[in-house]
């Protein structure tokens, strides 16, 4: 009989951000961001589901993760906002279908 077993780890990074999210934080967060995309990060789950409030400016901060992830086969996956202010902004922009989407850090860990 011949058998093999490979072990594949998935390094995935969960970042938690609360608060009210807008221009004035943006530069920090694509800074941020890029930081773990160079440190080898490309699988990412954005916890946003204690954020108060998201601009524009933050949303494209999250679209330049989600292309660049996906240039490294990899992947954002978010946890929706409880607030409806932030939840808003990614079904008026169409973003709800472009990020996979979950309600918790647990169902959105499981898509990686």
């Amino acid at each position: 009989m011949e058998m093999q077993v490979a072990e594949h780890i998935v390094r995935v990074s969960l970042v938690t951000l609360k608060g009210r999210l807008d221009i004035n934080n943006a530069p920090e967060l694509r800074t941020r961001l890029q930081d773990l995309l160079n440190q080898g990060f490309y699988n990412f789950v954005l916890d946003l589901s204690e954020v108060a409030f998201m601009d524009s400016a933050i949303m494209a901060a999250f679209i330049s993760l989600l292309k660049n992830a996906r240039l490294k086969e990899g992947d954002v996956a978010v946890v929706s906002p409880r607030s409806d202010d932030a939840r808003r902004i990614f079904h008026l922009t169409k973003f709800d279908r472009v990020f996979v989407m979950k309600t918790t850090v647990i169902d959105a860990l499981k898509v990686f």
